[in-house]
């Protein structure tokens, strides 16, 4: 036999007695009493609402974070495995910047080893010009840097022995794309569009990092847009770190001695051979593209 369905009184008197209660003998009462019932039920659930609104977007933002954590955890957990140095890394004053063996991390992870480490003081330096032999880790160390500093201000461990730097509210990246296929405009227009909107959000906590940019164009002429544009970036005391191939750029910035610039250049032994570490150094007028002509085409021939 099917049990009677029991209202919500019914309900409440039955946990709290022994004997269920009637409450409404007459069609009218029983009428008033449910649509007291559902008053109460819209009720309890209206004041709820907000509290399991705020319930939900708790547990929203603990499963982001907690993913954060297992992310981080995992991160560990591999950079043990490739065997990559790490640290967690010191928050320092403004303009200040040194590691020691400082390696980037995302080209250890492809690679499933540890990649080649570099030192540097690029403490109270607003320019850091990067030059030296191609294929000799030039903009894999200027990535390094950026990544460890994200890291670093995302509150991670850093791919380093040690790692000391300030603070950035803002990080801008200006580095060669692939050729629009639409052909809607020319590499420079692009690369010229790109940095415009760049400057209009530059602030002088902002650090910018600019990897072979106007190298679209010829030397002459990317060596004029490259100086100007990094003559008012260091004049307003933005903190500009590039890699270029335009030599007679970087050869003119180091004629002019400025006070707070550093020059590093990829390191080449007598040989050719590359050692991928960045050494202190004034530019020289050649990128040793001669040296991969011979390793890749002229000794196949």
């Amino acid at each position: 036999k099917r049990k009677p369905t029991l209202n919500v009184f019914e309900k409440l008197s039955v946990t709290f007695s022994s004997e269920p209660m009637i409450i409404a003998k007459d069609e009218d009462s029983a009428r008033e009493l449910s649509e007291l019932e559902n008053e109460i039920a819209i009720y309890i659930f209206s004041y709820l609402q907000g509290f399991s609104r705020n319930c939900r977007d708790f547990f929203e933002a603990l499963l982001v974070q907690s993913a954060f954590y297992a992310g981080c955890n995992n991160l560990y957990i591999r950079c043990q495995q490739i065997k990559v140095n790490i640290c967690y890394p010191t928050v320092c004053g403004k303009e200040r910047m040194k590691f020691e063996n400082l390696m980037e991390l995302s080209m250890g992870l492809c690679n499933r080893k540890a990649p080649v480490g570099n030192d540097g003081d690029i403490a109270d330096k607003m320019l850091l010009i990067v030059t030296g032999a191609n294929q000799g880790g030039k903009s894999t160390f200027l990535r390094s840097i950026g990544v460890a500093q994200i890291m670093m201000q995302s509150g991670l461990f850093v791919a380093a022995k040690r790692y000391e730097s300030s603070l950035f509210p803002n990080f801008f990246t200006h580095f060669v794309r692939r050729e629009d296929t639409a052909m809607n405009s020319g590499r420079l227009d692009e690369e010229l569009g790109r940095m415009e909107r760049i400057v209009d959000h530059l602030t002088q906590d902002s650090v910018l990092f600019l990897n072979e940019s106007f190298a679209t164009t010829t030397e002459k002429e990317g060596s004029i847009i490259a100086e100007d544009i990094t003559k008012a970036l260091y004049e307003k005391g933005i903190r500009v770190m590039m890699v270029t191939h335009l030599l007679a750029f970087a050869k003119s910035c180091y004629a002019q001695k400025p006070e707070h610039a550093m020059f590093l250049s990829a390191e080449r032994k007598e040989n050719g051979a590359r050692t991928y570490r960045m050494i202190e150094q004034e530019p020289e007028m050649t990128s040793y593209g001669l040296d991969l002509y011979d390793s890749m085409i002229k000794n196949q021939g």
